[in-house]
């Protein structure tokens, strides 16, 4: 997308939407994983659409695009408009030149999947819930070739656009259509507005042909490949917006085979469902296996024009690079409005190239964006490694706060609600085929002077935070309905001494009652919080005015009535979509945007029971791989699954309701729900939800469905009672706490069996 930006591409310009590659050639299949474990069926993403030769009508497309151009060429020749030779030294070290700078050979790499392993030294402490692999593992025939040089001649288009000797009509080109214009744009959004009144205006009188509308994904990629004059790539939205293929709007899109126009026909793999196929497609660009960099040397970059483009083949209609037509027209035509509209109309028609942003080759950046571990597959293997536990010296109660801190060990502060501060550093030694750990334990002396002000309170729901890299505690959640902001001077290294803390008071001018949810930001950029009586309140962060002065650095924003009469549970901040949800007991989740904080959209969820309203505990926000809200409720221990426009997508019921494997008889099972929920984002740009269920298992779900990718069960003795959980910065690690056992089990990525 910053690309497409960057080249000039924008959703407020249909003829110069954002574009993106089609990924794969075919899309009939039962299975998605067996689909793309097939090479055949990946595209080559080095070659222009128009060169894709699959089937006889491709190969005749592809030989009639050749044909076309060459007689172009000798027309030139024929006419004195160029001097050339075939085949002399120039062109064959131009041609050593471009066949270096082709993408290297795409091997078959036994460690392509990333995995993660957690196992105990109890048998039962690790269930197989989902083993399927969604990526191909397979040699790319495609991409194992080197690309084809289609033409030897020692020819630079620039040259040729350029040179007003040379007729507009005389320009030679390879295909006569565009990729992206919009026709195709509008084609793709038909069903939603404001797009179907653009694609009625490109018509003239209404909607397109209906055997001509967008009705079918398979029809249209094999048209793409295979019929002339149909180049077109697609858009952002097949990787975002499942509205686009649900004729949500009910309009009259006519006919086709006596059969009435409505959803767009979806492939059998993703059971017609716009938003399986968005979250898989989505998953599949995430991948990393695709290549994409060659692509965007295509449409962006080093093989979009000159000498080298024209050798393999990458030529469109002179009018649709940027700056030629500028260039051809005289300025005093372009007063007396001689061709203005005609060219406005071709740009609109037939598409214009975007600006080229690379002069450079892209380097491919697989697993370059960060270097988390990939969430696939949970696999059961040898439970007798790999486990670890720490008999805590002091006892806890209610751990409130269980945090790690970035560093180069592992580094978990420990606060219970009496804030009795403990903190384990933990040291990871690698060896061979182990893993050892190093623990040191300090332990404050004197708990925080807060202590006293909380025991002097009746607890609601105690809510601790930290910003500020960590200097900054936010604490909240008692019956004085105030919120605190407690400087920390001290670090507990120093546990000789007494701890230095100074708290102050937000001032409230709204809504006094009671602080029962609270949500800070990735960015540190804002806190909201929720009242006992529904509303919400934001304030701004500012780091700055808090490293410089110590002073102003937070401040009211905004505070108004969410959930009138009803307090408000949970609230989940999405920086990526610049949303923020919060959901109460009436049933409701409101979505707001940020900074304006305007109400978006409101959810009702409906209740699967006799009663009237659906208690509502927790509300997540998921921007990938599909924008999507999930809401949980503990009084019926399920999720329910919405797109951002309020399309339920599924309900997935708990580990409890279904078939884990899991002995009930296993001591005694709690009823609490789901508590110490952590979302998380792996390498490929999934979304995941960690959370601990009935205080005795650690459940891992998979956003936008909540699907059970594995959960953790570490029974000991028959009885554990498991409050809060935290996770690694690498995600290697998942730091478990049993108070009924005062001790922390850590369960851990085993990357060393795996390689083997």
């Amino acid at each position: 997308m910053w690309i497409n930006i960057y080249g000039n591409r924008s959703y407020q310009d249909v003829s110069q939407y954002p574009v993106f590659p089609w990924l794969l050639t075919n899309f009939e299949s039962d299975k998605f994983e067996k689909l793309i474990s097939d090479s055949n069926n990946i595209r080559d993403l080095r070659l222009p659409l128009g060169l894709i030769n699959l089937d006889e009508k491709g190969k005749y497309r592809q030989n009639g695009y050749i044909e076309s151009y060459k007689i172009m060429i000798m027309d030139l020749i024929d006419k004195n408009f160029l001097k050339m030779k075939m085949k002399d030294d120039d062109i064959e070290e131009e041609t050593n030149n471009i066949e270096k700078a082709l993408p290297p050979k795409q091997k078959d790499n036994n460690d392509d999947y990333d995995s993660i392993y957690f196992s105990s030294k109890k048998s039962n402490s690790i269930v197989l819930i989902n083993n399927q692999n969604l990526f191909p593992k397979c040699e790319d025939k495609m991409t194992s070739e080197k690309p084809k040089k289609y033409f030897d001649y020692n020819l630079n288009l620039d040259n040729l656009y350029y040179n007003t000797n040379i007729p507009y009509e005389m320009l030679p080109y390879l295909f006569g259509s565009h990729f992206s214009n919009a026709m195709y744009t509008s084609h793709y959004l038909c069903r939603l507005f404001p797009y179907a009144f653009t694609a009625i205006e490109i018509q003239g009188i209404g909607f397109d042909c209906p055997d001509r509308l967008f009705i079918n994904l398979q029809n249209s990629i094999s048209s793409s490949i295979s019929e002339k004059g149909d180049l077109r790539e697609i858009i952002p939205d097949f990787f975002s917006l499942p509205e686009m293929f649900i004729n949500i709007n009910k309009l009259e899109l006519g006919k086709s085979n006596d059969k009435q126009i409505d959803n767009v026909k979806m492939p059998n793999w993703c059971l017609d469902n716009p938003y399986f196929f968005i979250e898989n497609y989505r998953s599949l660009l995430e991948c990393g296996y695709l290549n994409i960099n060659s692509w965007i040397d295509l449409i962006f970059g080093y093989y979009q024009r000159g000498k080298i483009a024209q050798s393999i083949g990458n030529i469109y209609l002179p009018c649709v690079y940027d700056g030629v037509m500028n260039f051809r027209i005289k300025p005093e035509d372009l007063i007396k409005n001689r061709f203005e509209n005609e060219f406005k109309i071709r740009f609109s028609e037939m598409g214009i190239h975007p600006t080229k942003v690379f002069e450079k080759k892209c380097k491919s950046v697989k697993n370059k964006i960060n270097d988390q571990i990939t969430l696939q597959s949970f696999t059961l293997f040898d439970t007798s490694e790999i486990f670890h536990k720490i008999k805590l010296q002091s006892k806890f109660k209610d751990i409130i706060y269980f945090n790690k801190r970035n560093s180069t060990t592992e580094e978990i502060y420990i606060i219970d609600k009496r804030f009795i501060e403990q903190k384990l550093i933990i040291q990871k030694n690698k060896e061979i085929s182990s893993y050892s750990y190093s623990i040191k334990e300090l332990i404050a002396k004197s708990p925080f002077p807060f202590a006293k002000l909380v025991q002097r309170n009746i607890e609601y729901k105690l809510i601790v935070k930290q910003i500020f890299q960590e200097e900054i505690y936010i604490i909240t959640g008692l019956f004085d309905g105030e919120l605190y902001v407690l400087k920390n001077t001290n670090k507990v290294e120093c546990i000789d001494e007494k701890y230095k803390y100074s708290f102050d008071v937000i001032n409230r001018i709204f809504d006094k009652s009671v602080i029962t949810s609270l949500s800070i930001d990735k960015d540190e950029k804002f806190i909201i919080y929720g009242t006992q009586k529904g509303s919400l309140v934001i304030y701004n962060l500012n780091y700055n005015n808090y490293k410089e002065t110590k002073k102003d650095f937070i401040k009211l924003h905004k505070f108004f009535p969410s959930h009138p009469g009803y307090a408000i549970n949970y609230i989940c901040i999405n920086s990526i979509l610049n949303l923020f949800a919060d959901c109460a007991y009436d049933g409701y989740v409101n979505i707001y945007n940020l900074p304006i904080c305007n109400l978006v959209r409101s959810i009702y969820i409906e209740p699967n029971t006799i009663k009237e309203i659906f208690n509502l505990d927790f509300v997540f926000m998921s921007a990938q791989p599909l924008p999507s809200i999930v809401v949980y409720s503990n009084e019926v221990n399920n999720f329910k699954c919405f797109s951002l426009n309020g399309n339920e997508l599924s309900t997935i019921k708990d580990a409890e309701q279904m078939d884990l494997g899991i002995n009930e008889n296993d001591g005694k099972i709690n009823t609490s729900g789901m508590i110490s929920p952590i979302m998380f984002t792996d390498s490929k740009f999934n979304d995941y939800l960690i959370y601990i269920l009935n205080n005795k298992y650690v459940m891992i779900n998979k956003f936008p469905t909540m699907q059970i990718i594995g959960y953790i069960y570490p029974l000991l003795n028959n009885y554990s009672y498991i409050t809060n959980l935290c996770l690694s910065n690498d995600l290697r690690y998942i730091y478990i706490y049993d108070e009924f056992n005062n001790e922390i089990s850590i369960f851990h990525h085993n990357i060393t069996k795996y390689n083997n």
